[in-house]
This record gives structure tokens, sequence and C-alpha cells, in this order.
């Protein structure tokens, strides 16, 4: 019995070991690179403190992060959020959240939807970017 159980952990582990992926993972570009055109939500109708900060944050995106290497900058401090967005087909871009996101509306789906993106990474600077999303609602 132990060296069946033996035999069938030995084939668990070797199928894993077959299953690990190959060749380049992870981010095209640098995050330096993205961070040569920086986009501030709060150059495109947003405040912080803001009572929806949904609007500023596709503002930015359509108006500034779309094309090639940029940052799509959310700053430190407390933004509610009662409109969802979706960032729809951008290249080489990051989402730099050092601000925390309080969702303020009932309707139902998800707030960020990232779609069609190439190269995109999310972080926070600060660790201090965060989503507070009050459940599943």
């Amino acid at each position: 019995m132990l060296s069946g159980r033996f035999l069938l952990a030995t084939l668990l582990i070797a199928s894993t070991a077959c299953a690990q992926l190959t060749g380049r993972v992870g981010p095209t570009s640098t995050t330096a690179a993205k961070r040569a055109k920086i986009c501030n939500v709060l150059d495109y109708g947003g405040t912080i403190g803001s009572s929806d900060i949904g609007p500023a944050i596709l503002n930015t995106f359509n108006s500034c992060v779309k094309g090639n290497y940029a940052t799509l900058y959310l700053p430190a401090g407390s933004y509610n959020m009662a409109t969802w967005v979706t960032l729809n087909g951008a290249s080489n871009w990051a989402f730099q959240m050092d601000g925390v996101i309080t969702r303020t509306s009932t309707t139902s789906g998800h707030m960020i939807v990232i779609q069609n993106a190439n190269d995109f990474e999310m972080y926070s600077s600060n660790s201090a970017g965060a989503i507070q999303g009050n459940g599943y609602q």
C-alpha cells in the first residue's frame, strides 16, 4: 500500500513539472518605459475625496493612456466610485494605484475591467493602493 501511495505521489509531482511555462513570462517592457508618460487622474477631472472617481479614470485612460508607454496614476488619498469603467485597448501601460477606491454603488458588475490589454501591469508604489469593493453585490 505504501508503494502505491509513493507511486501516485511521484506521478502527481512529475505531471506538475511537465506543465510549467516556457519562454518569456511577464511584462515585455519595463516599468520605467511605461512611466515615460504619467497620466494623473487629478489632471483629467478627478479630485481626492471624489464622490465618483470612475469618470476621471475613464477620461484619463481615453485621453492620455491609450496608445503606447503610459502610466495611469491614482495618487494617494481616498476616492469613492459609483460609475464602473472598462479600460479597453491599450498597449504597454500600467495602472499605478496609490490611493484607495471604495465602492459606493449597488450596481452589480465589476468596478474596473481591463480588456484587450497588451503588456499591462498594475501596482502600488506606496503599498497602500487598494480597492474596497464591499464584497460581491
